[in-house]
């Protein structure tokens, strides 16, 4: 089954009130998602990784038209998705490194590339999307 199979199903069993996921022993909910809370400097990428569920399903689950999300902004996300283990420290500091963007590269590629958030990595540069130029110098945030 495919992610966004299952995101319809999902989807479907939230509408009938779970009935079908606790049937099949999937679930014993009243919904079907789980709710978080967008912090400042998180875009959907960051949440998607943070959530390790892909942008698309966010999108398609939230009804969203843009990558940009709002301080405060409240997202479904799907049941079951677990949320990576972060630093009890946010505080986003600079380890002294830098990285120089190659071409094609984007916020999330560059995290990922990294293994850190994109959030930390916009929040640090002062970046307003996601968008990179190639040759840009990015400031790299401490683990």
């Amino acid at each position: 089954m495919t992610v966004f199979a299952l995101t319809a199903f999902v989807l479907l069993s939230a509408v009938v009130g779970c009935r079908v996921m606790q049937r099949l022993g999937l679930a014993s909910c009243a919904s079907a998602w789980q709710f978080y809370q967008v912090r400042a400097g998180e875009d959907l990428y960051s949440v998607s990784v943070l959530w390790d569920v892909s942008p698309d399903e966010l999108r398609y689950l939230n009804n969203l038209t843009s990558s940009d999300l709002q301080e405060g902004q409240v997202l479904k996300i799907p049941l079951g998705a677990k949320r990576m283990r972060l630093p009890l420290n946010l505080e986003v500091k600079d380890s002294g490194n830098t990285y120089t963007v190659k071409a094609g590269e984007d916020v999330f590629t560059v995290a990922v590339r990294l293994g850190i958030s994109p959030g930390a990595i916009r929040e640090l540069n002062k970046l307003e999307g996601p968008d990179l130029e190639a040759g840009q110098v990015l400031k790299i945030p401490e683990e």
